[in-house]
């Protein structure tokens, strides 16, 4: 029975052995190392990070105003964005307004411009391909405000430009109509109005309207000159004369154009357009 004791003894120093080797093998545990959250491990390939250091900031989304490809200048679509792309309302981007459409949304709303300074904002807007998205906008804005009638006139006016941007065809004739409505409203609740009078004369008579609006278009020109003749004159009453005379060069009866031109330089003698159309 000697022997049990002692079998014993070796039993247990063997067991404390296999004990010791195996704790010494083992990995250590995962929480803790680095790249590591709440013990479980990186996926492969995933960026690690120390300990103490912030995580990553968060990519931010590029703004939809960002210029992109497109074959109009700027990168944008003269005719706006296109169906379901927030038509008559200002764009948005991860909550965050179009830079781009909100600038130039302000440079033709900004207050104090004169005709001939909006005028030259419209051009601007459409050589950088931004007419038809601020119009759109301008629709919307006008929707939600229909007491503004400045607001109304400015879309008029931006949907008469449009017209002449667009090629032909069921468009084009939907953004006459709405401009032709627009100016309606205005002169509604101010008949005196020559912004509004001129636009809408402009919109009848342009190059691409029926021969029976464009009649029209015409004779409401000749009343305006008659009208304006009676008033104080402003810079902007030139493009009346200008307008109804290239009209009328248009039309082959060059002498017509060039009696109104003159007529019009008469009460605009440092008047470079008009000099110019009676020089050639």
């Amino acid at each position: 029975m000697r022997w049990i004791p002692a079998g014993l003894l070796v039993c247990l120093a063997l067991g404390l052995g296999w004990f010791l080797l195996f704790r010494r093998s083992a990995p250590p545990p995962l929480a803790g190392l680095p790249g590591v959250e709440g013990g479980r491990a990186p996926e492969p390939g995933a960026p690690t990070q120390s300990k103490g250091s912030s995580p990553p900031a968060a990519r931010p989304e590029p703004l939809q105003g960002a210029p992109g490809p497109s074959s109009s200048p700027g990168g944008r679509n003269p005719g706006g964005p296109g169906p379901g792309e927030g038509e008559g309302k200002v764009r948005f981007s991860a909550g965050r307004p179009d830079p781009l459409l909100e600038a130039a949304l302000a440079r033709v709303t900004a207050k104090g411009l004169s005709f001939l300074q909006r005028r030259a904002v419209w051009e601007d807007l459409e050589r950088r391909g931004l007419l038809g998205e601020v119009v759109r906008a301008l629709e919307g804005m006008a929707e939600e405000n229909p007491d503004d009638f400045r607001l109304l006139l400015l879309f008029a006016e931006g949907a008469g430009r449009l017209c002449g941007a667009l090629p032909g065809g069921p468009g084009r004739e939907e953004w006459a109509d709405k401009a032709e409505r627009a100016f309606e409203r205005v002169l509604d609740r101010t008949p005196e109005n020559w912004e509004a009078r001129f636009g809408r004369a402009a919109l009848l008579a342009g190059p691409r309207a029926s021969e029976g609006r464009r009649e029209d278009g015409r004779a409401r020109l000749e009343d305006l000159l008659h009208w304006q003749e009676e008033k104080t004159p402003r810079p902007a009453f030139s493009r009346a004369y200008i307008l109804l005379g290239d009209i009328y060069r248009e039309d082959g009866d060059l002498e017509e154009a060039r009696r109104i031109w003159r007529r019009g330089l008469e009460r605009f003698p440092g008047n470079e357009d008009l000099r110019m159309r009676l020089d050639r």
